[in-house]
């Protein structure tokens, strides 16, 4: 019966998703023959159609405008480059804010239900968002620019989760996420891997956009940044997508080809991050592949990624020897670099929060960026609230406070125990597996913050809450019983997810506790 359904649905999907390409296409040539008659160029035709086309999508499709928003944060570092501005800076704040609407116009029609609103992430979510806002008028904010600026940083890709929650409602809907998420990641790794080999001449010749990237060259070392805005940035971004290559082996189960080409998408991108000298990532990567493999179960991919891993660390000692001799040596990572790195972050912002308990505002210019170049004069910022800490906890304590660290880190835990207790509730091991996959981003992320600004930057933090309101969903795709989950019976999570897993064989379809 299910699958009768769901090939009704398919089918339903396929035909609705045809005249929806129609239409952007439509959208997309419209917009490129205007600017062939305004501007007599190619390059501007080219560009005006783009954005006619992620535009017309976005507003056709929430889900479009998940996958506009994550296209334009893969490639945000050579948009910026190569035409600097406030178009290309504020490109995803637009593309996020029609998705919200088109998702809110799905409920008001009737399409679906606000059930996001009544999840355990919701409370905690709206409170920090208003705390946040709140801060802008923190009385060591010297300037309202930057408090704006701040703010977003803070709340900027939380509405993801509450999207993602709503919008995925079927197992279609995750393959296609899968496979735009594999397709980006292998264009920005791949081209990460040239990148290290070449060096960044070749962008710089395009415009002064790129000048900043000499930073990441020394001698002939280069830390790869392929199309994002710096090493530590692509290093996550492929990480992650890799976590989610993962788990669409085990989830897409047809074709045997697909699978096997996620499989190859992981490693390229596993190497890219190599190439980009990150160690945080890599940490973090490390983190999430034993989460993954606890969570699946399954000795004989043990095996198979042991072998795949050494045959990507004698890739990688191929293609990026310095790698492992700039980055990768005792010297650069040991448990006390990693515990340094931590823990003096943390020191500091507990100095400061001593001094202002409910935090010196979000205006501390972290989330300024390239904004600061385009005001007519440099922005203002207060000194005692200055300075980046590379640690999202301890910018957390600086910037909001006691009050704001609690409701960050409670916003956090709610989000990783949703996330715990839909994987409680799976029955079929493919979407165990594809659970897995997406908790190993929630973790990779969570590890990430102790050393960067992992849920501030794009395209780490749409990732994080797109992975978990995807998660949260999965029970509903799976057709399991979820009367506990929709009326009210998530409060005992922990015991849940303390409790053992009671889950069937692979081969069994029954539910636990079935005769």
């Amino acid at each position: 019966m299910y699958a009768g359904a769901e090939r009704r649905v398919r089918e339903t999907s396929a035909i609705a998703t045809a005249a929806t390409v129609a239409g952007i296409a439509a959208a997309g040539i419209v917009c490129a023959f205007a600017g062939l008659v305004l501007t007599h160029r190619i390059m501007p035709s080219l560009a005006l159609a783009a954005s006619g086309v992620l535009v017309a999508g976005t507003l056709a499709s929430a889900e479009f405008g998940i996958y506009a928003v994550l296209a334009i944060a893969f490639f945000d570092g050579l948009l910026k480059g190569i035409s600097p501005g406030w178009h290309t800076i504020l490109a995803k704040d637009v593309l996020l804010a029609l998705t919200i609407i088109r998702w809110l116009w799905d409920a008001a029609v009737g399409r679906h239900q606000l059930a996001s609103f009544r999840s355990p992430v919701a409370a905690p979510a709206f409170l920090f968002i208003v705390y946040c806002g709140a801060q802008m008028f923190n009385t060591t904010t010297a300037s309202l620019t930057v408090a704006l600026a701040g703010f977003r940083a803070w709340i900027l890709w939380i509405p993801f989760f509450f999207i993602a929650y709503d919008t995925f409602r079927r197992p279609h809907q995750v393959r296609r996420f899968i496979m735009v998420i594999a397709l980006l990641t292998l264009l920005t790794s791949l081209y990460g891997v040239v990148q290290y080999r070449i060096g960044f001449e070749h962008l710089t010749k395009l415009g002064p956009g790129f000048d900043f990237y000499h930073r990441f060259a020394g001698g002939e070392h280069v830390r790869a940044t392929s199309t994002l805005v710096n090493p530590g940035v692509f290093g996550a971004a492929a990480a992650l997508s890799a976590l989610v290559c993962l788990g669409g082996i085990g989830f897409v189960q047809r074709p045997q080809w697909l699978r096997t080409f996620l499989a190859v998408i992981a490693s390229v991108s596993i190497i890219g991050m190599a190439a980009s000298g990150s160690r945080a990532p890599l940490l973090s990567l490390l983190m999430a592949i034993v989460a993954f493999l606890v969570l699946i179960r399954r000795r004989q991919f043990l095996v198979v990624m042991v072998v795949v891993g050494l045959v990507i660390v004698g890739l990688v000692g191929e293609l990026a020897p310095d790698v492992f001799q700039q980055r990768y040596t005792a010297e650069k990572l040991n448990l006390q670099t990693i515990i340094r790195r931590v823990s003096i972050p943390l020191a500091h912002s507990l100095y400061q929060v001593a001094r202002y308990p409910l935090g010196t505002g979000v205006a501390t210019g972290i989330g300024v960026g390239r904004v600061n170049r385009l005001m007519p004069g440099p922005l203002a910022i207060e000194p005692t609230a200055a300075g980046m800490i590379e640690n999202d906890y301890g910018r957390d304590l600086r910037e909001l406070g006691f009050p704001g660290a609690f409701l960050y880190i409670f916003m956090l835990y709610r989000i990783l125990m949703v996330a715990a207790a839909s994987y409680s509730s799976l029955v079929f091991l493919r979407y165990r597996w594809m659970a897995g996959g997406l908790i190993g981003v929630l973790v990779a992320v969570l590890g990430l913050l102790t050393v960067g600004t992992a849920l501030y930057l794009a395209p780490s933090g749409p990732l994080f809450y797109l992975a978990a309101g995807i998660c949260a969903r999965l029970p509903v795709m799976q057709h399991a019983p979820l009367a506990a989950l929709e009326q009210g019976g998530w409060r005992p999570v922990t015991r849940r997810v303390l409790a053992p897993f009671r889950l069937q064989p692979s081969g069994s379809s029954k539910p636990p506790g079935a005769a």
